[in-house]
């Protein structure tokens, strides 16, 4: 995909940010089933979602577009496999993020209100990530922000109690 970087400056950005920020949250995406990837590959990758903390992660799978270098290159993978493996990285990366959500349990942090029972932190992105469900969300209002502590999860989503 014509990427500038390589593995090791990656993992020296993200050591950097993480050291930086201990509660840094990271969002990305990752394409998978590019011609020539290994199963050596997705374990490495796998390795790596359990080093780094990627909060909010898409995966998507690979298609052939003919204008560009990736439609010449012969060691296709098989659009089954491709599937299987995206749903493996997938399932992988809800049970890293539920147990990451299962740590947050006790925090506080500021939410803005949106409205029918719902939130969000700085850290989720509307219609994208999850959200905050507001256990008590009596007398709100809509697009103020208010400081909540995290009662319980619900894979993506956090459960939050105004306080």
């Amino acid at each position: 995909m014509n990427r500038r970087h390589d593995k090791a400056f990656l993992e020296d950005m993200m050591s950097r940010f993480v050291k930086a920020a201990p509660d840094i949250e990271f969002r990305t995406t990752f394409l998978l089933g590019y011609p020539g990837e290994t199963e050596e590959n997705i374990e490495e990758l796998i390795d790596f979602l359990h080093q780094y903390p990627i909060s909010q992660l898409g995966c998507f799978a690979f298609s052939e577009e003919k204008e560009t270098r990736a439609y010449k290159i012969k060691d296709k993978v098989d659009p089954q496999l491709i599937k299987q493996r995206v749903e493996k990285v997938m399932n992988i990366q809800h049970n890293l993020v539920k147990e990451r959500n299962i740590k947050k349990i006790g925090q506080q942090f500021d939410m803005i209100y949106e409205g029918n029972g719902l939130g969000r932190s700085m850290f989720q992105a509307p219609d994208v990530d999850g959200q905050l469900l507001v256990l008590n969300s009596n007398n709100l209002t809509i697009g103020n922000f208010y400081t909540v502590e995290v009662a319980g999860v619900g894979s993506y989503d956090l459960e939050v109690n105004v306080i």
